[in-house]
This record gives C-alpha cells, structure tokens and sequence, in this order.
C-alpha cells in the first residue's frame, strides 16, 4: 500500500497498525499517530485522580469503586447518553451457588474450546461472582432482583451451580435499562463527573506511562490530566468493520449492541503497547436485518416446526441445541471449493404454524434496534411479509427461487426432516430432539408447547427469513492483570493504565451468557478501587 500527501499519512499509518495484528510489535510510527507524548504547549483542560474512559457498565462500576476508595474521578462517554451494550442488553449477570463448581464449569468451557485462559484470573472472577447480588443491593436496597436463567451448557460438570439474575420491578424499562440505571444513580449520586458526547480519541503519555487523554469535546481537544491512572472501558470492536474483518471470520454479520463501540478504546491500548488476547472470539446469536433499522435482530426459536438451511437448501446443525451466545460458531465454515461462507446468511423455513402462532421475534426482546431504535416487530409478522423480511411462497421450489437456493435440495431436505420425524420419530441427521424435555426422545409429540421439533405441512404456503450472526460483542482486547491493569507485549503493566469490561474480556471461543455483564461489575469494581490506591502524580 502506497501513502501520498500529509492529508493521508494519519490514514495510512492507522491501517498499517492494524494489518500488525495481535502478535505483531508497534511500530514508531503506529504509535506516534494514536499516543501523544507530552509536551510543554499541552494544556490540561481537566485533572482528576482517575479518568474512565466509557459510561456503560464496566465504567461506571470503576468510577463508583474510585470514587469510593477516595479519588476524584471523571468519566468521558463518546455517545450523547450512556448505557453502552449493558443498557440495551437483557440486564443479566451470575451468582452462582457454590464458587468450586462455577469454576470447574467455567474452566471446562476454556478447555473444550482450547481459549486462552489464566487460573489466577478466574479464581478472582469466581470469587467476586459470589458477592454481586449483595453489591448491587448494597447500591440500590430498594432494587428487585431475581432469577431468570441458569447454565447455557448444562452438560458440563458444575452446570447445576449457575443463576442468571436481572432486576425485576423498574415500570416502562427493560432488563438492561434496569440494571444500568442502578449503576448510574450510583453515579449521580456521588457527584462524580460525566462528559457525554467527548470521544476520547489518544492516550497522553511521557516516559513510558499513561498520564492523561486528549477527547474531543464540542468539535475541540480536550484534555483531561489523570494525576493516578485511566481506565478504559469503552466496549469493544463489533462496529468497526476494518477490525471485524482483520480478527473475525466469518462475513457479513451485524451487531445487536451500541453502534458506539468501534474499537476506539483498543487502538488506543495498542498504542500503549498492550498485548491482546481473546481477539478472535465474540458473542452472537443469529438474527435478522431489516431495512432502515442499523443493528440487527436476535433470533429466538419459539415454535417446532422450521429448519435452518444453507445457500446449498441443506441443513447444517441441530437448531435447537445451540447454545444461544454461541450459535454464530455453527455457520461460520467456510468453504474452500467454492470460496464462500455457505450459511452467511442461512434461511429459517417455517411454515403456516410458525407464523400463526404470533410474532417470529419478541416484543420484549433485548438489542439496540429493539430499545433505541424502537422497531417494533408486528403481532401477526404482516408488516414483514409486506416489506420481504419474511419471503412467503406457495411452493417449497418458489421458496427456494425466492431466496435464490437449489428448488430440489430444499424439497428434498424438508422431505427428509418430515420423513424422519413421522416415521422415526428422530432427526437422523443432527439429532435434534422432538421435545424440551430430554427424556422424550422418540416420540413425536406433535405441534404441543412441549415440542421443539415438528414436521413441516405438507402444503403451503412457507415461509422463510435471512439469518446472520447479530453481535452482542467482541471478546478480545489487552490482557489484564488481576488488578485489571492493561498489561504490555512482556506481560508487566502499562503504568497508568486499566482496561476492563469487554474490552479484553475474560472470555474465549466458549462464552456463558450474563457472563459480559458480571465481568465487568466485578473488573471494572477492581480497577478502580486498584487505581484509587495508586500514588498521585502531582
């Protein structure tokens, strides 16, 4: 790649950055254009003892816990209101019930998948799991709180010992509107400081360590001095297409969360010299785009009888033993004989069932398109049929002409699915079972709320959607230690510098839902309390 003219060299130096990589070194020249090193005509607009970067749920949690072990704190949030993926979220997070099996269930999730993992970073998380409940009822006593959910792999050893909580009770908010107003009162109540709309954009530096941040505010430099440390809590990458295309496979996909998390807070950690880990991992269902809404859609399958097929009309996996978060994993093949993603995008078939028994997406459901840009999928899914969101046909061979897929080897796999749950009563292919309850295993139970699986009628008219990956969000960003300092390329901390939440998450390839939130509660509590403690540089 070849650069010309100064208008292009910050340009050019950005996208050579990124072609590094995780495993590559910062070059000078990388680092000059996303770090500013001090110097005598810098002035600070703003001091504090610590500056969090981000207003979601792992900033506020480290302001709170700064401000709370004595520092002066100052938070600044890119977006014109905070809440980042946690307030657009379901709101949930785990206490598990006994600490040993949490870990050995976590642990085994590290292990199957072959993630990275660190022991001592898990002992933590696991410990501070069993104290969230109390925390977030010490912040708000008056807060319901209740179980909603448990293990999302109830296979491996200490399942049994996972619980999903979400605030109840909040009139006209949802599940993470909930749980980040109680963050954020928690805020406000302190007095702490909140800059909304000011992008931090650069980290300030002198001899090695983080000393401040240059942000935009009013179209302006802003800096903020940080007399102890900045914390970065900014979220992760799913909104920067450059970055999902350089750690991701797997394309196109969409994202469910803030449209404000675009990696800015990993750029500018590489510029320190962070090491990075977790880069290829994120956490997506599958769901559906519709026109003029950004985020996409998260898909939950609520009737028996539909399949998932390929651009090939052939099915892929057994529907409905995915484990939700994980589910982008089943259609991320690619194939090397004809060069494409075969299930990006796939096709959900349904016939008249499916769509009679109400609306193929929850009202209540969770994601940015959902609580901020306030689509409202209709009761009876006509207004989607309308627009071809959902592709109707009469036939299965003008299903598959519409949805541009081979007619025969769609007829002949709903044949076979048919075939195989009226007269074996099993899905040969996949195993999918006929029933939520795992003891009914070869009976067909017919089209009952008890059925996960049911045959397709044997005349139309179907009905079929375009189903992506949706990201929740990314996993990957700088290693952290278990103070939650940002740690370099040599595994020793960045001096000044935190990140927490999921911006370098704990998590890998396998991922334990609420797990994102709880992370960075308990992360995001421990870099604050851990900067606060530092000394000032004054």
């Amino acid at each position: 790649m070849t650069c010309n003219g100064q208008q292009q060299a910050a340009k050019c130096s950005r996208r050579r950055f990124l072609a590094l990589g995780a495993a590559s070194a910062l070059t000078a020249a990388s680092s000059q254009a996303l770090a500013v090193q001090t110097a005598d005509d810098v002035k600070w607009n703003e001091t504090a003892d610590v500056v969090v970067l981000g207003y979601g749920n792992a900033g506020t949690n480290a302001a709170i816990a700064a401000h709370d072990a004595g520092a002066s704190v100052v938070i600044l949030e890119k977006m014109a209101e905070g809440g980042g993926n946690v307030a657009v979220s379901s709101g949930g997070f785990v206490v598990p019930t006994d600490k040993k099996a949490y870990y050995t269930y976590l642990k085994s999730l590290y292990e199957l998948s072959h993630s990275q993992w660190e022991p001592e970073l898990l002992e933590v998380f696991c410990d501070e799991s069993m104290k969230l409940l109390e925390y977030v009822q010490a912040l708000e006593p008056k807060a319901k709180v209740g179980v909603y959910g448990h293990a999302g792999y109830q296979s491996l050893p200490g399942a049994d010992s996972v619980r999903k909580f979400s605030i109840r009770g909040v009139p006209g908010k949802k599940g993470g509107d909930r749980l980040f107003g109680v963050l954020a009162r928690a805020v406000e109540s302190r007095g702490i400081a909140v800059h909304l709309s000011t992008p931090a954009r650069r980290l300030v530096m002198k001899n090695g360590e983080v000393i401040g941040v240059e942000a935009l505010r009013g179209g302006k430099p802003f800096f903020v001095r940080a007399a102890k440390a900045v914390i970065i809590a900014t979220g992760g990458f799913q909104c920067n297409p450059e970055l999902m295309q350089t750690y991701i496979f797997g394309q196109p996909m969409s994202y469910l969360g803030s449209p404000g998390h675009t990696g800015d807070g990993l750029l500018m950690a590489q510029s320190a010299g962070a090491q990075l880990w977790h880069m290829n991992a994120v956490s997506a269902p599958l769901g559906i785009q519709v026109p003029g809404v950004k985020a996409g859609i998260a898909l939950v399958t609520r009737q028996p009888a539909f399949i998932w097929v390929d651009q090939y009309g052939k099915r892929f996996c057994d529907e409905k033993g995915l484990d939700y978060h994980c589910s982008w994993m089943a259609v991320n093949h690619f194939d090397a004989i004809h060069h494409k993603y075969p299930a990006i995008p796939c096709f959900m078939v349904m016939d008249e069932s499916y769509i009679k028994a109400g609306p193929i997406v929850s009202a209540g459901g969770s994601g940015y398109a959902i609580n901020r840009e306030n689509y409202v999928w209709s009761k009876d899914n006509s207004a989607e049929i309308k627009s071809g969101v959902i592709v109707k046909a009469d036939t299965l061979a003008e299903l598959a002409q519409k949805l541009n897929i081979p007619a025969k080897a769609l007829e002949s796999t709903v044949a076979q699915w048919n075939s195989d749950l009226k007269t074996h009563g099993v899905d040969t292919q996949f195993g999918r079972r006929i029933s939520a309850d795992p003891k009914q295993k070869s009976v067909f139970v017919g089209r009952d709320v008890k059925a996960w699986s049911a045959p397709l009628s044997e005349k139309g008219p179907y009905y079929a959607v375009r189903l992506v990956p949706v990201l929740y969000h990314t996993m990957g960003g700088p290693k952290r230690s278990v103070k939650g300092e940002c740690l370099d390329t040599q595994g020793k901390p960045i001096a000044g510098l935190f990140a927490v939440g999921e911006l370098g998450s704990l998590w890998g390839l396998t991922y334990q839902g609420a797990c994102a939130n709880s992370d960075a509660m308990i992360f995001g509590r421990i870099a604050g309390r851990e900067a606060a403690r530092l000394a000032s540089r004054r």
